[in-house]
C-alpha cells in the first residue's frame, strides 16, 4: 500500500506543480518598463473553454509590425495635470492614460484626449472612481468586479455650433460621463504557445459594460439631458460592452496575449507580446504609411499588413527575376489596418518581387520575396 501511495503521489506531483500558476506583486508594470507587442486583426484560434491544464496554440498569430508602450513619467504632449500619478502611457499623438499603484492594484487615474464633441479640443480629466487595470496576487478562480467613472468637459466656448442649436438651453459647458463595469475573472489556467515560445500563463475573462450620458450645466447646476438630443443614431452615447481575455505569465509584466471577442464570441483582434528580433516599430503618431510583408523569407505563407495607405482599390501582384508577373490579385483598403494572409508555395523555390500597385497603376513599393524549402 505504501508502494501505491508513493507511485501516486510521482504520478500526481507534475500536475500539482503545474497548478501553481500565479501572479504576484512583482508582475506589476512599473516605471521605465517598455513593452512590445503585435497585432493580428485576423484571428483564427481557438480559445477553447475554461478550466485546468488547457492548452492553446497561438503560433499561428503574427505580424511584421511592432507597438511599443513605454512607461514614462512626462511627455512633450501632456498638459498640465492636478493630480498625483507613477507614470503615463502616451497611446498615440493625441492620447495619454495616466495610472497610478494603490496597495496591490493599477489604476488608470486620468486620460488626456480629443473632446468626443469636439476633436480640436484637448482635455485632460482625472477619474472620479479610477479604473482598474491589473491587481496581484492572482490566481486562478480568483474574480473582481470594478466600477469607474470619468468626466470629459467642453467649455461653453467650445461647443461646436452644431451640437449648441441642438441643445434645449444655453450652455455654459457641457460634458460626457462615462462609467464602466468590468468583471474581472480569472476563468482557466494552461500552455500558450506562440510562434517563436511557449509560456505557462492564467487565462483571466475581463467583461466591460459601458454607459455613456450627456450633462448640461446651465443655470449653476449640471443637468442630464436626453441621448437622443445629439445622438439619435446612439454612435457616441448609450451603452456598450466589450469583452476580452488576457494571458498572464509570471515571465512577463504585460499580457503574453490579449484576444478581444464579438458578440457571437468569436475572436477578431489580438494583442501579442512580440519577440526581441520583431524590431520595426510603428511610430507613436500611428499616421506614417507602413507596408510589409512577413516572415521574408518563408516557406509561403506569408501575411501583408498595410497601415494608413489611401481608402480603395490596389493591385498585390508577385513577379519573377526578370519581370514576368506569377500572380496577382485586387485588394480593397477600408480601414487604417489591414491585413491579408497568403500561401505561395505554389511558386517553388526562388527569388521573386512583389509589389503594390494603386488604381492608376503606379508602383507604391517593389520589394524581394524569397521563398525557401523546409
Amino acid at each position: 500500500m505504501k508502494k501505491c501511495r508513493i507511485f501516486l503521489f510521482i504520478f500526481l506531483l507534475p500536475f500539482a506543480l503545474k497548478a501553481q500558476v500565479s501572479l504576484d506583486e512583482a508582475n506589476l508594470p512599473v516605471l521605465d518598463d517598455i513593452f512590445k507587442t503585435f497585432i493580428d486583426d485576423m484571428p483564427s484560434v481557438n480559445l477553447k473553454k475554461q478550466g485546468q491544464d488547457q492548452n492553446w496554440d497561438f503560433s499561428s498569430l503574427s505580424s511584421g509590425l511592432a507597438y511599443q508602450k513605454i512607461l514614462q513619467s512626462k511627455d512633450v504632449d501632456m498638459l498640465p495635470t492636478n493630480f498625483e500619478y507613477d507614470f503615463l502611457i502616451k497611446e498615440n499623438s493625441n492620447t495619454i492614460r495616466f495610472y497610478k499603484r494603490t496597495g496591490k492594484r493599477i489604476y488608470e487615474i486620468g486620460m488626456q484626449r480629443p473632446h468626443p464633441l469636439n476633436s480640436a479640443y484637448n482635455v485632460i480629466s482625472k477619474y472620479d472612481a479610477p479604473k482598474l487595470i491589473t491587481y496581484a496576487p492572482l490566481r486562478y478562480k480568483d474574480d473582481l468586479t470594478n466600477r469607474s467613472t470619468i468626466y470629459f468637459t467642453l467649455p461653453g466656448t467650445e461647443i461646436p455650433q452644431i451640437v449648441n442649436k441642438r441643445l434645449p438651453v444655453t450652455a455654459d459647458s457641457i460634458r460626457i460621463k462615462i462609467q464602466e463595469v468590468a468583471d474581472f475573472r480569472v476563468d482557466a489556467w494552461g500552455t500558450l504557445t506562440l510562434y517563436y515560445d511557449r509560456f505557462e500563463v492564467l487565462r483571466q475573462e475581463v467583461s466591460t459594460r459601458i454607459t455613456k450620458t450627456l450633462e448640461i450645466h446651465s443655470a449653476g447646476k449640471w443637468s442630464k439631458i436626453n441621448n437622443n438630443i445629439l445622438d439619435p443614431a446612439g454612435d457616441l452615447l448609450g451603452t456598450s460592452s466589450e469583452k476580452f481575455y488576457l494571458f498572464l505569465s509570471d515571465e512577463a509584466k504585460n499580457p503574453i496575449a490579449k484576444i478581444i471577442i464579438n458578440e457571437a464570441g468569436d475572436p477578431v483582434i489580438a494583442e501579442i507580446t512580440a519577440p526581441e528580433e520583431l524590431n520595426k516599430i510603428v511610430s507613436n503618431d500611428l499616421t506614417s504609411q507602413e507596408i510589409v510583408l512577413s516572415p521574408n523569407p518563408t516557406y509561403g505563407e506569408v501575411k501583408l499588413e498595410l497601415m494608413n495607405l489611401d481608402y480603395g482599390e490596389y493591385d498585390f501582384v508577385i513577379s519573377n527575376v526578370i519581370g514576368k508577373k506569377e500572380w496577382g490579385e485586387k485588394i480593397v483598403i477600408d480601414r487604417k489596418l489591414n491585413s491579408f494572409k497568403y500561401n505561395f508555395s505554389f511558386l517553388g523555390k526562388g527569388t521573386y518581387f512583389w509589389a503594390l500597385l494603386d488604381a492608376k497603376g503606379q508602383r507604391i513599393i517593389t520589394k524581394r520575396l524569397v521563398i525557401i524549402t523546409p
